[in-house]
């Protein structure tokens, strides 16, 4: 796992929350009474898991890019790590 930057929301974190949100999803979706069919088969938590699976990705590349950005920004840690021409 990928070290958060201090003060920032790491990777983990943001799939984390993106998978929680997922979740409540499919509850709030099984709590309705929404169903998904396909040839007579009830899909409903293949779909739903599929939905809340991107979700997730979704919030793992983004917490991947503000941590990427975080340390582009940052200044560098030692000297042995800056370009010198």
């Amino acid at each position: 796992m990928p070290a958060s930057v201090p003060g920032g929301v790491s990777s983990a974190g943001g799939t984390g929350l993106r998978c929680a949100f997922g979740l409540a999803d499919l509850v709030s979706t099984l709590q309705l009474g929404i169903s998904f069919e396909m040839n007579g088969r009830d899909v409903t938590l293949l779909a739903l898991g599929l939905y809340g699976s991107t979700f997730a990705t979704a919030g793992l590349l983004f917490g991947l890019v503000l941590e990427g950005r975080r340390r582009d920004r940052a200044p560098p840690r030692s000297s042995r790590h800056r370009w010198r021409p």
